[in-house]
């Protein structure tokens, strides 16, 4: 009777929140946060956090009807082109020099998790270029289920290890 004592007294000291919370701010989660943002959902796929394709707005000279424009996709003799860098040319990535997708910070303010980064480009802000504007910060549905069950894996993991110790 007193080992059941003993592991209800562990188990009402457990705080999951805090658990939960010291797991997202983990630079090692950050890191795959920022990924699955920048390389899975943007380079990949070419899609904002709603799963939406990637559109520029008419009128801008980097894109045509919504897609890159030729000098974008084949460069000037003032920059290289996408092809010539290696770059996807079947979808927006925002990603050229990378500096976007190194300037992606994650705040995490729980049960919150927010996405900045620095879009200004040459004094234009690319969310301002983009049909859906800024939603290209933030998880797709797919990437925030799969960050709730690592979160949700770590605290039972965690609180096991609390109460069998």
């Amino acid at each position: 009777m007193t080992q059941l004592l003993s592991i209800g007294t562990k188990a009402r000291s457990i705080n999951v929140v805090q658990i939960a919370i010291e797991f997202l701010n983990r630079a090692s989660t950050k890191e795959l946060l920022i990924k699955m943002n920048t390389e899975d959902q943007l380079f990949g796929r070419g899609e904002d956090s709603d799963g939406v394709k990637l559109s520029g707005k008419s009128g801008l000279n980097w894109v045509v009807d919504g897609e890159y424009s030729l000098a974008t996709i084949n460069g000037t003799s003032r920059f290289e082109g996408k092809i010539d860098a290696g770059l996807p040319i079947d979808r927006i990535t925002l990603k050229n020099s990378g500096d976007l997708y190194a300037s992606w910070r994650v705040i995490i303010d729980f049960p919150f998790i927010t996405f900045e980064a620095d879009d200004n480009k040459g004094g234009n802000n690319l969310s301002d270029m983009l049909q859906t504007g800024i939603k290209f910060l933030g998880l797709q549905n797919e990437n925030k289920e799969r960050i709730e069950e690592m979160v949700i894996g770590h605290v039972l993991n965690k609180a096991l290890n609390i109460i069998l110790s």
